[in-house]
């Protein structure tokens, strides 16, 4: 009886140390997120996805969908952290996010999430630009080879 009290307190507090881990380390990627510009990237895209949803239900009222969409920044930032930082606690410790949030909270680091929204949108011009390129050169191949 006492080894079994025994082991099911020594499971039990494995499992509080490891919630109050999760916690903190789920704290330390919102933080990074916040940092990098990662969650403002996030905001943009669901402002662009309700965006969408208001152009494909134009019958619904704007005011709802201002709403909802308000609701849902409040709200979704944390459910996306909490799904998000398994991921993050499967290649990265604790020490490699506070030095990542160090370089973002530098001159450089702030400069570059600054510019990162900037960065995507012309490199995406330029991957399709490469990809049309890329894209001729095949088809000019397959006609030079008959095919």
């Amino acid at each position: 009886m006492l080894r079994r009290f025994l082991v099911i307190t020594i499971l039990m507090s494995v499992s509080f140390t490891y919630a109050q881990i999760d916690q903190t380390y789920q704290n330390k990627v919102k933080t990074m997120l916040q940092s990098s510009g990662g969650i403002e990237a996030y905001k943009v895209a669901i402002t662009q996805m309700f965006t969408f949803y208001k152009q494909q239900y134009p019958d619904i009222p704007v005011k709802f969908w201002n709403e909802f969409e308000g609701e849902f920044l409040k709200t979704s930032m944390d459910e996306l952290v909490s799904l998000i930082a398994p991921v993050y606690y499967r290649h990265l410790t604790y020490e490699d996010l506070n030095q990542i949030i160090a370089f973002y909270e530098s001159p450089a680091g702030k400069k570059l999430s600054g510019s990162q929204a900037a960065i995507t949108a012309e490199s995406m011009s330029v991957g399709e630009e490469w990809g049309t390129r890329i894209s001729e050169k095949v088809l000019s191949k397959l006609k030079e080879k008959g095919y």
